[in-house]
């Protein structure tokens, strides 16, 4: 075990009484007090300073991770913490690019926020960064962190995308592979402008639940679902989610899915069927990248369909009925 490992464990152990064992603070907070360590030593090493700086002359980063900043619990949490031991990580700042006087946060944005309503100042690590270093660095500590909901990622990934970075920086950022970027980006870009904040982080509702409430999107279009979202007046963001999903999904029973006897649409795909022709379309501004996911299998699946016809077809009489 390294020396910096040593002296994290350390510091990152409590205890509740004189002769209690040690309690380790979680894995995440540990992950993330080593990135610190790490943008520490790189900035002496590159003459940034770890300095005191007024929370009134720092803004927020350009590009926002979260839904809703005021999950009060865990800034109440850091504030109790910061007034027990003081602020033992610092933020990472860089100078203001529109203006000298100040600083703006990289990450950090809780912990200035614990000190900003504690009245004190807060320790921050001024490094130069450019915006896409910037970025980086709050997509790698996002990345460490445990509580990010799938869809504060999933909006953090567009709104990088959408400052230039490739998509091959954003999931380097975000440690996830080019699929689950794609996923992140048809929710984030799929859902009605607003409807994601309305809701809120719903931290139960994961990425499956999310591309549901998409493809209901799909179906129902988005006048529909926001106005499903009018009536729906939990106070909590996952029971907002589920209240949603539950009017959408109740709705969408009662029309019938919207089909015809001879039409089955489900999310990004519709089936007609007249007489002997079958017709599948496959919206891909739902699905990005599903058509072709598709197309790749059809061969196969024209061969598995060959296979069991030549199989039932050489069967006995009786063997095919039951096989039917």
């Amino acid at each position: 075990m390294s020396k910096r490992r040593m002296a994290m464990e350390r510091l990152l152990t409590t205890r509740t009484g004189e002769d209690a064992p040690p309690t380790p603070v979680r894995v995440g907070a540990v992950k993330t007090m080593g990135l610190a360590l790490l943008d520490m030593e790189d900035g002496k090493r590159a003459g940034d300073r770890v300095i005191e700086i007024a929370t009134d002359a720092i803004d927020p980063s350009f590009v926002r991770d979260r839904l809703d900043d005021a999950a009060g619990d865990a800034v109440e949490g850091l504030m109790r913490s910061i007034e027990d031991g003081g602020q033992l990580v610092p933020i990472l700042v860089r100078p203001h690019p529109a203006d000298p006087e100040r600083y703006q946060i990289a990450y950090g944005h809780r912990r200035w926020r614990a000190c900003a309503r504690l009245g004190r100042p807060v320790r921050a690590l001024v490094k130069s960064l450019t915006d896409d270093a910037l970025l980086l660095a709050q997509g790698r500590e996002n990345n460490a962190r445990q509580d990010l909901t799938f869809i504060e990622r999933a909006q953090f990934a567009a709104a990088l995308m959408e400052k230039g970075m490739t998509r091959a920086m954003v999931c380097g950022a975000l440690g996830v592979d080019k699929s689950e970027l794609t996923r992140f980006l048809s929710v984030a870009n799929g859902l009605p402008e607003g409807l994601a904040a309305r809701i809120g982080r719903a931290p139960r509702a994961g990425r499956p639940r999310w591309m549901k409430l998409l493809a209901l999107v799909h179906d129902k279009g988005e006048a529909a679902v926001m106005a499903a979202m009018d009536t729906v007046s939990a106070t909590d963001s996952d029971q907002r989610f589920k209240g949603l999903l539950a009017t959408l999904e109740a709705d969408h029973k009662e029309s019938g899915n919207g089909t015809s006897p001879g039409r089955y649409k489900s999310g990004p795909v519709d089936v007609v069927r007249s007489g002997q022709r079958l017709s599948i379309t496959i919206d891909e501004r739902w699905a990005p990248g599903f058509g072709v996911f598709v197309e790749e299998r059809l061969a196969a699946l024209l061969a598995e369909y060959h296979a069991n016809s030549a199989t039932l077809a050489g069967a006995p009489a009786q063997a095919r009925v039951r096989s039917i």
